[in-house]
């Protein structure tokens, strides 16, 4: 009888066990898919497609910075953003000041997840003409600063 008992406890703590498994991994699941701006140490981290962000040490009014993924682009490894518009695979990044070679400048990175490509325009209307996937699609520039306050308020990407 007394070993039943104790069978009986193993069975129930083992079930209990089992459920708290569950709910952790529920939980874990949950925060995934949810996305907020997070704190990454000093850095507040807004997240685009693959493993590509945008980071600031401040937040609002601060230069929020997109670490180039495919090293495609001689010289440059990261770039200033000012706006950005995420569609299909593509990330279109436009930037008041760059140093390009000889100057500074304003430009555009047109950035490819699927074929793992960046190029960066100095001229827009060049960057249309020579991109179809730009000259074909609607799209939005949304400034870094406003995605940053609509991700605070509704955990949701504008794109």
């Amino acid at each position: 009888m007394g070993s039943v008992k104790i069978t009986v406890y193993v069975l129930l703590l083992f079930s209990f066990i089992k459920c708290g498994e569950k709910t952790k991994e529920k939980i874990v699941s949950q925060k995934e898919t949810k996305i907020n701006i997070s704190r990454d140490s000093d850095l507040y981290v807004i997240p685009l497609l693959d493993d590509i962000r945008v980071i600031s040490t401040n937040g609002v009014g601060s230069d929020w910075t997109l670490d180039l993924p495919y090293g495609n682009l001689i010289n440059k490894k990261t770039i200033g953003v000012d706006s950005l518009s995420v569609f299909d695979e593509y990330i279109l990044v436009y930037t008041e000041s760059t140093y390009l070679p000889g100057e500074m400048t304003e430009a555009w990175v047109l950035i490819n997840t699927k074929k793992k490509s960046e190029f960066i325009y100095k001229d827009f209307e060049l960057l249309k003409k020579q991109s179809l996937e730009i000259s074909k699609r609607e799209y939005e520039m949304n400034e870094v600063n406003d995605i940053f306050v609509k991700i605070q308020s509704s955990n949701k990407l504008p794109w």
